[in-house]
């Protein structure tokens, strides 16, 4: 999903972020990467 050149930088909040369980935190990437990326 990450473009080759880009770098990415993950930012967290106290509290949200450590209690949210890993596959919904990798859906939420995978998301934010289409959007920055331009798909839909």
């Amino acid at each position: 999903q990450g473009r080759d050149g880009w770098d990415y930088v993950l930012i967290g909040r106290a509290g949200a972020t450590a209690d949210r369980p890993f596959p919904e935190l990798v859906n939420d990437l995978r998301r934010a990467l289409d959007r920055l990326h331009g798909k839909p």
